[in-house]
């Protein structure tokens, strides 16, 4: 049948003498099987449950206030995604030698700043008439 070494033979019977050791421990411990899990619906009351928020009211309560870039300094243009230090003074000092920005797509005026990061910075900026 099989051709076991003399050393394989003793590893056999050793791991079986093992097994059957761990089966009588655990049936004289009188160990069972962990009861299943408790459904979901035992655990919470869906009557507390909340309906999910609208998209657009979710998206409005997650959406930042919009910087205006007419009027904002170099710090708070750098919380602008993609927009860092060197960046941001270069937006400031193109407004102030140029005037303000008329339209987001502006931006794209200043070295550096390109219609890809314009896309990017769009929806966290507004024109407006500075103060």
């Amino acid at each position: 049948m099989f051709h076991l070494t003399s050393q394989e033979r003793l590893v056999l019977i050793f791991l079986v003498a093992a097994l059957a050791v761990g089966a009588a421990v655990k049936v004289l411990r009188g160990e069972r099987a962990p009861p299943p899990p408790k459904p979901l619906e035992a655990e919470f009351d869906l009557a507390e449950v909340k309906p999910p928020l609208e998209a657009a009211a979710l998206a409005e309560a997650a959406a930042p206030e919009k910087i205006n870039v007419n009027a904002a300094d170099a710090a708070a243009l750098c919380a602008l995604p993609g927009i860092g230090p060197a960046y941001a003074a270069r937006v400031v000092a193109y407004r102030e030698s140029h005037g303000p920005f008329e339209k987001p797509e502006d931006l794209a005026k200043v070295k550096g700043i390109g219609p890809a990061t314009v896309e990017k910075i769009a929806p966290y900026i507004t024109c407006a008439a500075p103060e």
